[in-house]
């Protein structure tokens, strides 16, 4: 079956004939279907003959033609009642290749039986006998020329001819826009969805786009007025949240629910739109108005001009080649106004690819026009879109583009999964030496209305050692906290804030917090480290800053312990294992003393930088003595732990 489309006069190129009106051409140029007859026309009153010629409305239909027809609809009537119709005549040619080919005739045998409609075929080009080109189709005019009967050598009465309608028939198998469905989300989760899509019918050449157009649920506000059928502006109860060009859903889900664009806003009173409305909204109804702002996803395959390709030569040079094979077709500048078409015939890897015939445009580097594979063919298509909410609608349509046009499968509707809570966990508050306000805040509940439960854990490290826990109830979004007490004074301690919903557990990042010292310490007290005889340090101790500038903290540890005589002989200290908590940048340099040195040597650094919690960097140091004095220092704050000893025993006491 043939498609077909119909063209009408919309120009006037030569008029010799009388209308009823100005412009000629908007006298004949009804729709082939509602011919107006005697209200507009182009005759001629005179014996003599006389011609117009008119221009078509131009196409921008692809595909092949397989035949062009012609149609004239025209009458010969008797004006003066005798009968004398001798030398009447109407004669319809088209005009191509600027000369006239023949169409159709009528006579004075013709008077008198209404208006006729006569037509003539042409299967290819009367100039070139050659098939149809499109280019041919757009310059293509039509021609008619008329003259009056008469009687008795012009004396007395005339026939008189009318023409009222021409239009022409165009057939052949054109390329339409792809045919595309849009098929159910699959793959879907709390913050995922695979959208699908597929091209069922390429409408006759391939599509050289295709993806999806995708769209969550924005602000919403609702109709106060009552708004009509068929009327573009719609009463809201706040326009603050749209904008011109937004696109919007009305009465979501409901038996109203339709879609529009925004035209215009009246402030504080209406959005009109740019299409009537379906459905009356009334304000008693108070729908739904939504903005439904839309993400265009585009499955892209080829590259852009990156170096200039002159017009009337066959190498386009490409910014990537690696997308294009020989015989590929391809598309330059698409939707744009180079746009042209051609066959690859070689590549030059990296560099250009050369087509079958030569470019009808010239593109750029500046321009860097798209070229495209024409490459998509019937088939299912998929893309992953992510960073989506929790539990929440989107909506998704598929489509596709080839050069006749976009084809949009239908609006589909999926909503993400539920998921745990999603938690933060605040800076305690409140702190004293043996007890804390713990801060929590449920910031998405997953889903569900609420929660059941809400809490904190906490420890000495990131462990759930004890918990803080609310009953079990109904917790929504919002900021919680807890007190913690029976803490240890002057002790670091983690905590995480979670809520559990039917879905499971959520939990926030684990946060330090430190208790308060008890009591206070006395200026000018002297402070001892000393490690017992596993190495161990029995106290911890931190650099501290002097009105927010860092000035240099360190301390000692001393092997010097004369009551154990099991370490009064010669050591050879081979390993130090050193523990501090992980900080955002510093160093601490580390210094020996050996007996009864005066004077400190570095035997390395630690860089308190790193991946893990705590940072435990080993030196080498390769000390003889029998007694040693480590220093750590830095100007930078740091948290320490604790060191281990490598000795081995080396001569005697």
């Amino acid at each position: 079956m043939s498609d077909i489309i119909y063209l009408y006069p919309n120009s006037d190129e030569y008029i010799h004939l009388v209308a009823t009106g100005y412009p000629h051409y908007a006298q004949i140029d009804e729709d082939k279907d509602n011919p107006d007859d005697d209200t507009s026309y182009i005759t001629n009153a005179s014996c003599g003959i006389e011609a117009n010629r008119h221009g078509l409305q131009d196409t921008e239909t692809l595909g092949t033609i397989s035949k062009v027809t012609v149609y004239w609809r025209y009458k010969l009537y008797d004006t003066g009642g005798i009968g004398g119709s001798y030398g009447v005549t109407f004669v319809g040619k088209i005009y191509t290749h600027n000369v006239l080919y023949d169409g159709v005739n009528g006579a004075w045998g013709d008077v008198g039986d209404g208006y006729k409609v006569k037509s003539k075929e042409y299967t290819t080009n009367p100039n070139t006998d050659a098939a149809w080109t499109w280019e041919e189709i757009n310059a293509l005019q039509v021609y008619i020329a008329m003259c009056a009967g008469i009687f008795d050598a012009c004396q007395g009465y005339r026939a008189r001819p009318r023409c009222t309608q021409i239009y022409v028939k165009v057939e052949g198998t054109f390329v339409q826009p792809p045919a595309t469905t849009t098929n159910d989300a699959t793959d879907i989760t709390y913050e995922e969805g695979k959208l699908n899509g597929e091209i069922t019918d390429n409408g006759e050449e391939d599509a050289y786009k295709r993806g999806f157009i995708w769209h969550g649920i924005g602000d919403s506000t609702t109709v106060d007025g009552d708004s009509n059928s068929g009327q573009k502006v719609l009463l809201v109860s706040d326009t603050t949240i749209f904008s011109i060009g937004d696109d919007i859903i009305i009465h979501r889900d409901g038996g109203r629910e339709e879609r529009g664009t925004i035209a215009s806003i009246d402030e504080d009173i209406s959005i009109t739109l740019e299409a009537d409305l379906t459905y009356t909204h009334l304000s008693s109804d108070a729908d739904s108005v939504e903005v439904a702002n839309q993400t265009t996803t585009t499955e892209k395959e080829g590259s852009t001009v990156d170096a200039n390709s002159a017009a009337d030569q066959k190498v386009v040079n490409v910014a990537a080649t690696t997308d294009f094979a020989v015989s590929d077709i391809v598309i330059l500048n698409p939707d744009g106004d180079r746009e042209e078409i051609g066959e690859i015939d070689s590549i030059n890897a990296g560099v250009s690819i050369t087509l079958v015939a030569n470019l009808a445009y010239a593109h750029t580097a500046e321009q860097a026009d798209e070229v495209l594979v024409v490459g998509y063919g019937v088939a299912a298509f998929e893309k992953v879109i992510s960073s989506l909410d929790v539990y929440s609608p989107y909506y998704f349509k598929a489509w596709a583009r080839n050069r006749a046009g976009i084809g949009y499968g239908d609006w589909v509707k999926f909503t993400t999964a539920k998921s745990i809570p999603e938690v933060t966990t605040n800076d305690a508050s409140d702190i004293a030496s043996d007890q804390v306000t713990l801060n929590g805040n449920i910031t998405h509940t997953g889903g569900d209305a609420t929660c059941t439960k809400r809490g904190f854990e906490y420890g000495l490290t990131k462990t759930n050692t004890w918990k803080q826990e609310d009953d079990v109830g109904g917790y929504g979004t919002g900021e919680y906290s807890k007190t913690a007490g029976s803490l240890q004074a002057n002790t670091i301690y983690w905590v995480r804030a979670y809520a559990i919903n039917t879905i499971g557990t959520g939990y926030g990042e684990w946060v330090m917090f430190q208790t308060a010292a008890s009591g206070t310490t006395p200026s000018n007290t002297k402070i001892f480290l000393g490690g017992d005889l596993s190495g161990y340090i029995s106290q911890m101790h931190a650099a501290e800053t002097d009105l927010g500038a860092d000035y240099e903290g360190y301390f000692v540890i001393a092997t010097d312990l004369s009551g154990e005589s099991s370490l009064n002989l010669n050591k050879r200290l081979l390993e130090l294992i050193n523990y501090f908590r992980k900080e955002d940048a510093g160093t601490i340099t580390i210094s020996v003393k050996c007996d009864h040195e005066t004077s400190w040597r570095e035997i390395g650094s630690i860089n308190l930088t790193g991946y893990d919690d705590i940072v435990t960097p080993f030196i080498a140091p390769d000390e003889l003595g029998r007694h040693f004095l480590i220093k750590f220092a830095g100007e930078n704050i740091f948290r320490y732990i604790g060191t281990i000893f490598g000795f081995i025993t080396q001569g005697v006491r």
